[in-house]
């Protein structure tokens, strides 16, 4: 039985309030040979920061965008999809 599972069965046992959840955990805890818990390194949660930054900027810069091509839109100015701005400079340039 892990420390987890071992935890959980405390829990479920008598009296329910929090001060006797909390006192029941303290004392599993305290008296008792806890194993200790792997968290990883850090790279991985750099690695996780860093994707949820990429989204985040990402995200921002497609509002921005909208918010420009509304104001240009809103002047009467055509404003074409990056995709076709894309294809006309290739057969341009």
């Amino acid at each position: 039985m892990g420390v987890q599972s071992a935890a959980q069965c405390l829990l479920k046992e008598g009296s329910k309030s929090d001060k006797v959840d909390a006192r029941k955990l303290a004392d599993f805890f305290t008296h008792r040979d806890a194993a200790t818990v792997y968290h990883g390194e850090n790279g991985l949660r750099t690695l996780r920061e860093l994707g949820r930054s990429y989204q985040t900027i990402s995200k921002d810069l497609t509002r921005v965008m909208n918010r420009l091509k509304a104001l240009y839109r809103g002047w009467a100015f055509l404003v074409p999809a990056p995709r076709s701005m894309l294809r006309a400079l290739e057969r341009n340039g």
